[in-house]
């Protein structure tokens, strides 16, 4: 037995409203005094003597009893360590009124010292207190059954226990998963959203519970005691344990049920359970004894306490509380009589499991599909912490968890707030604690970078809040720390603390790390490639007795295309820094500059001895260059400190790799360095940097700059001036404005020294246009019908975007009509996220986007989805229940003469005991099966979610939460098939299932189309005088259609007219307006020219019948002046193609062109750009390869008149 702090012998009082004084004395009981327990077990324990009867009347006579006046009572409490807490407590029972009056001698309590959380219980022989620390929990309990008077004090990650007892896992069963009356809609998500919401009052809610033992327990010494009091009084000490924590994170109380006294046992060979070393066995025993003995109605929530079992180290099914058939299946296995370490790592763990929260671990035998969020065995209390070999986080001596992650808070506080009704709710006049996410959302961060995220909480009725940033990515793990994948967890989840910020890896690991190590830590691994990142920041008012527990999500991605961000100077113990004199820092920038990190500002300071709350600040706001000049000041002699480069607009940084050493400098010299280092121009900008001279030592002269290399031919560069002292600056000017397309080039600028010594820097400038005419939409296609769903969008890059916006709308206007929008895209596809509308006609642009800002968009395409008619036929019956073993099958009969073009099968929510236990199939009416779910997920929640092929999602664990995911086998195998008849829902289950019940679903069925589409009859030219308004009417515009009139055919704005004013009824058009044939017929368009000059306009419109017939974007030529008068034969005499072109364009003559005719190409400005001279020609090659892309037109005239053409140059 080793004894913590063996120091001498001190004497603590404290004083009570009553005036008596409590002792507490520490030190070492005599020989004499036997331990009551094994305490060689306990690796670092102190202990100390305290009066029993005086503490036992103090607590009985003095404490309050529980109230929500602020009615408390101080107590002085030692701890491990050797210093002492003082708690305000009140009483707070653990027992329903009856049971407690028949145990009058069991007293319990409750208190905080502000920060700590508190639960006591005082018998007639003996006290115990549970303090839940960050550092693990403190436990106090009697020492010595030879005396009353000494308790020993200890964390409970100190106890040790037999190995083998450790490898006992949890025997969760899934046979009742979320069994409660609760349908995860998104109204349903919304409710448990609402219910956290920062300063909503908490309600508490009491459980009345009904423990039961087997006899093997009830006649264990160290366990039951023997007696039913004795065991009861060991039930309540659970409770008491268990309610601390309960209360801390759910607000959920339990109270001992009033017949509790009845279900427990003292000989194994008498009470009612079989097989009592199998918590398996026991499992489905419990609810039927409880129910029988206790009363069905009694109680809430059951639990079986046993001794050590042969399979589990506890077993529960899943969501069962206040389910009569099922809510008292939980068995706790006691392998060791120590009531902190089974009830926390045990009893709350299978109780979790009874309110529905699920394993939170990503690998570890038990690990669930749907909740994979710790690293390897997780380090919280629904985790297996200590149970998972080399995936265990903490090699020795973990603090047991004494918290649930917020994957369980949102679990339990949904099932026990929106799901199930039963237990009892109060008032305890405390509200949800406020969580703010203070890092910005949706940023991108680099590679192997470690980076920081910061919140904020408040609360109206507590200070001291705790806080925990938890990474929530559902995803596997590998056999070993450290060895992630590109979805799930990288990051272990710590215990709560005063801190809101977190960084990631945590300091320790940072500054321990070997520098050899780019991971810092196996078990809190940087992302070392592209993935998104999503993170929960939960706040904790710890509320005595009702705690509320919020949370914030936050996203962001990380990126490949950078990284790492990493300090190169100095960073290894070999570089020095000198101090009171000027020191060149710099760091690999990798790239974070630019999108999709956009990087542009860092913050330059120093860690010293590791105090990262006190940065030393050496300069702010600085480019991210990758080279900066600065000041180091005398921190004192050979300080070491650490140098960190941090983001200033964003959350990433790094640091030395080691302590570096301040020293004063044995030489003289001067430094020369530019600002910045990195430039990204947009031209026609001219590039402007600063040039800085700093000495160290003694040294004084003059330097000579000059630029060695790296101005691109015909450009010009300039110094304000080209002589700078020791400790000056200046600027170098470079005007680029002659580069006419993207380019970077790598300037290298010196300086001469008075001795003859030359100083380098460089300069990389990047030089950027904002020209992207080189992009090209792809598909779906302007016009494109019968699109799926979820199109894959494609297009051409342009070589000066670095990153794209895509916008899809049900108008042309895009603004409100806007179904999706999507940013910093930099692939050259986009499969879209979500199922578009069927027969529908959407539109889709780009926006691009570089360093220089936000181009214009690109022009608009127009695409028609799958054209088909949709019916549902949802199911209306009664609920039907499903048992085990067996196929239930639900008609669904039809009445609709056509074929199957698409099939889905929407809504479907099933509540199944497990789904990994049922198999769901839809049969049609000429026997055709498709499976669609197989028993693929793990122990998940029921369902509730909809099948469909195009969906963008594969078949997802769990099935809920209203996802549309696709089937286990296609749908698409029913196409073509009849749809008229009885088609059938089936569901088959298997011998592990328990009971559920099929509530609802949708059958969605889908015919073809074949409409007829509109088709263009006239389709332009408009030809009018300059400053003319002339109709336009159905010679110059005209559509029909086979079963449509005039009225129906409706022509949408794609484009709107740049020369002048389109008007309906006189009223200007703009794009997404709308206008029939028959307006067209009625003589209400009109187009007036608002501009001086000859030109051409047009603008671009779609047609459909609103039948689902259509035509695509089209366009409408104006021409205006001079060129609006063609001569008819002459237009008959020559072609151009192709056209549009790329800048090569074939001009054909039917015959020789007489004398003086020439063709001329006019801008859209009216200037002419070339002219040439076709007299006597057969053809002609037209070369514009000159030309930018546009539209031009074309003129070819001689004295007998001219002909014009629109001609469109797009590469």
């Amino acid at each position: 037995m080793r004894q913590l702090l063996p120091f001498l012998l001190f004497l603590f009082y404290f004083s009570v409203i009553s005036g008596q004084k409590l002792p507490l004395i520490s030190g070492k009981p005599e020989s004499s005094i036997i331990p009551s327990r094994s305490w060689q077990n306990i690796k670092h324990f102190s202990t100390f003597e305290m009066p029993f009867e005086q503490y036992r009347k103090y607590l009985i006579g003095v404490v309050p009893t529980e109230n929500n006046q602020g009615n408390v009572a101080p107590i002085t409490l030692p701890m491990p360590d050797g210093s002492t807490r003082t708690f305000e407590i009140m009483s707070s029972t653990v027992m329903e009124s009856e049971i407690q009056s028949r145990y009058p001698e069991i007293k319990t309590f409750k208190g905080t010292d502000g920060t700590h959380y508190m639960r006591m219980i005082c018998t007639d022989h003996w006290l115990k207190a549970y303090v839940l620390d960050e550092a693990g929990d403190i436990i106090i309990e009697p020492y010595s059954t030879d005396s009353k008077d000494w308790y020993g004090v200890y964390y409970s990650n100190d106890i040790n226990i037999e190995e083998a007892a450790l490898s006992r896992i949890c025997g969760e069963s899934g046979h009742n998963i979320l069994r409660q009356e609760l349908n995860k809609s998104d109204r349903d998500n919304q409710l448990i959203s609402r219910t956290v919401l920062g300063s909503n009052p908490v309600s508490l809610i009491t459980y009345r519970i009904a423990v039961s033992c087997t006899g093997e327990f009830g006649q264990a010494p160290a366990l039951g005691g023997g007696s039913v009091a004795t065991i009861i009084a060991k039930i309540a000490d659970a409770l008491t344990y268990a309610n601390a924590v309960y209360e801390k994170d759910f607000a959920i109380h339990f109270n001992m049920a009033n017949n509790n006294d009845r279900i427990v046992f003292t000989d194994p060979d008498t009470d009612p359970f079989e097989n009592n070393g199998s918590g398996g066995f026991l499992l489905g025993q419990n609810t039927t004894i409880v129910n029988a003995r206790v009363g069905t109605f009694l109680y809430d929530i059951g639990h079986v306490f046993t001794n050590s079992c042969t399979d589990v180290g506890g077993i529960a099914n899943l969501g069962v509380v206040c389910s009569k058939e099922s809510k008292a299946n939980g068995v706790t296995c006691w392998y060791t009589s120590d009531v902190a370490y089974v009830a926390q790592r045990i009893f709350c763990h299978e109780m979790g499991h009874q309110f529905s929260a699920s394993h939170t671990f990503s690998n570890c035998n038990g690990n669930e599909s749907g909740t994979m969020y710790e690293p390897g065995g997780g380090t919280t209390i629904m985790s297996y912490q200590g149970l998972c070999g080399a995936l265990n986080l903490e090699s020795t001596n973990p603090p047991h968890p004494n918290f649930f992650h917020s994957c369980s808070l949102e679990q339990v506080i949904g099932f026990t707030r929106v799901g199930v009704t039963c237990g009892t709710k109060s008032d305890p006049s405390n509200t949800y604690p406020v969580s703010t996410v203070l890092t910005k959302p949706n940023l991108t961060i680099p590679v192997s970078t470690p980076f920081e995220l910061k919140g904020l909480g408040s609360d109206m009725e507590d200070t001291t809040l705790t806080y925990n940033w938890e990474q929530y990515d559902n995803g596997p793990y590998g056999s070993a720390l450290g060895d992630v994948s590109s979805t799930g967890p990288l990051f272990r989840v710590f215990f709560p603390s005063k801190t809101p910020n977190r960084t990631f890896p945590q300091w320790s690991s940072i500054f321990n790390s070997p520098p050899t190590n780019p991971n810092y830590d196996v078990r809190e691994v940087l992302p070392a490639e592209s993935r998104n990142l999503n993170f929960r920041f939960v706040v904790r008012d710890n509320h005595p007795g009702a705690g509320g527990s919020s949370y914030s999500s936050l996203s962001m991605k990380v990126t490949d295309q950078a990284g790492p961000f990493k300090i190169t100077f100095p960073n290894t113990t070999a570089d020095k820094l000198y101090k009171n004199a000027c020191n060149r820092i710099s760091w690999d920038v990798a790239n974070t500059f630019n999108l999709p990190v956009n990087c542009k500002k860092v913050d330059i300071f120093l860690i010293r001895n590791r105090e990262v709350d006190k940065p030393i600040i050496l300069k702010s706001n600085t480019d991210n260059d990758g080279n900066e000049l600065v000041d180091i000041p005398d921190l004192g002699t050979n300080v070491r400190v650490r140098v960190c480069v941090r983001a200033a607009d964003h959350i990433f940084f790094d640091i030395s790799d080691r302590d570096i050493t301040i020293i004063d400098a044995a030489t003289s010299g001067v430094n020369m360095g530019l600002t910045p280092n990195v430039v990204n121009v947009c031209l026609p900008q001219v590039v402007e940097v600063k040039i800085r001279s700093c000495s160290f030592g003694s040294y004084s002269g003059q330097l000579k700059l000059f630029v060695e290399s790296g101005i691109p031919q015909g450009s010009t560069y300039q110094f304000a001036k080209e002589q700078l002292s020791s400790s000056d600056e200046t600027t170098l000017s470079i005007n680029a404005n002659n580069l006419t397309q993207k380019s970077s080039f790598l300037v290298t600028v010196g300086a001469v020294t008075e001795q003859g010594d030359t100083l380098r820097d460089q300069l990389t400038v990047n030089a950027i246009k904002n020209d992207f005419s080189d992009q090209k939409l792809l598909y779906p296609q302007n016009g494109n019908k019968d699109v799926l769903e979820t199109p894959l969008f494609k297009w051409n890059k342009s070589i000066n975007a670095s990153q794209y916006t895509i916008e899809i709308a049900t108008n042309p206007s895009f603004g409100t009509s806007v179904v999706y929008t999507q940013s910093n895209i930099s692939a050259d596809s986009f499969l879209l996220p979500l199922v578009l509308k069927e027969n529908t006609i959407y539109y889709w642009r780009l926006i691009p986007l570089n360093d220089c800002g936000a181009g214009n968009s690109t022009s608009t395409f127009a695409f028609q989805t799958i054209r088909k008619v949709c019916l549902n036929q949802s199911y209306t019956g009664n609920p039907v229940n499903l048992s085990r073993s067996k196929t239930h099958a639900i008609k669904i009969p039809l009445n609709f003469n056509g074929t199957v073009s698409d099939i889905n099968f929407n809504n479907v929510e099933v509540e199944a005991d497990a789904v990994k236990d049922v198999v769901l199939s839809l049969i049609s009416p000429t026997g055709t099966k498709v499976r669609l779910f197989n028993q693929n997920c793990g122990v998940t929640l029921d369902f509730l979610c909809s099948f469909d092929d195009d969906a963008p999602i594969a078949l997802t664990c769990p099935p809920t939460m209203g996802l549309r995911m696709q089937p286990f086998e296609p749908l698409r195998a029913f196409n073509g098939q009849s749809l008229s008849g009885d088609w059938t829902f089936e569901v088959i289950t298997n011998s592990s299932f328990s009971s559920g019940t099929i509530r609802n679903f949708t059958l969605q069925y889908c015919a073809e189309l074949k409409p007829n589409n509109p088709f263009n009859v006239n389709g332009g030219p408009l030809r009018l005088n300059v400053g003319e308004t002339k109709l336009i009417n159905s010679s110059s515009l005209l559509s029909q259609d086979n079963d449509n009139t005039p009225s129906q055919l409706v022509y949408t704005l794609v484009s709107a007219t740049q020369k002048g004013d389109l008007l309906l009824n006189s009223v200007k058009l703009s794009i997404g307006s709308t206008f029939t044939q028959k307006d067209i017929d009625d003589g209400k368009l009109s187009y007036h020219h608002t501009g001086s000059i000859s030109e051409i306009d047009e603008f671009n419109y779609t047609v459909q019948d609103g039948t689902g017939g259509w035509y695509g974007v089209s366009s409408f030529d104006i021409f205006i002046g001079a060129v609006a008068t063609n001569d008819r034969e002459l237009d008959k005499k020559w072609q151009v193609f192709p056209n549009p072109g790329s800048g090569l364009f074939q001009i054909n003559f039917t015959e020789p062109m007489e004398k003086n005719t020439y063709l001329r190409v006019i801008n859209t400005s009216g200037q002419l750009v070339l002219k040439l001279d076709v007299s006597g020609s057969n053809d002609s090659v037209l070369d514009l390869n000159s030309l930018s892309d546009g539209v031009y037109m074309l003129a070819l005239n001689n004295q007998n008149g001219a002909s014009v053409r629109k001609l469109i140059i797009a590469r």
